[in-house]
């Protein structure tokens, strides 16, 4: 099994499901999900960190 982590800036959600609209073409599924809020001096903002992962041996489908 294949993984890898994406994060993301959560405060667009059109940038997050997007990045895993386009993650799940390529043959990723999600498989966890973390969101955490970033306090910044004079801001905050929300990172969301996606888990994706994939089986080893993917077929191709003609």
């Amino acid at each position: 099994m294949e993984q890898k982590i994406k994060v993301y800036r959560g405060n667009d959600e059109d940038i997050v499901n997007q990045g895993i609209i386009e993650e799940s073409r390529l043959g990723w599924s999600v498989k966890q999900i973390t969101t955490s809020p970033i306090v910044a001096t004079d801001s905050w903002f929300i990172v969301v960190t996606v888990l994706y992962e994939r089986p080893d041996q993917v077929e191709n489908v003609v």
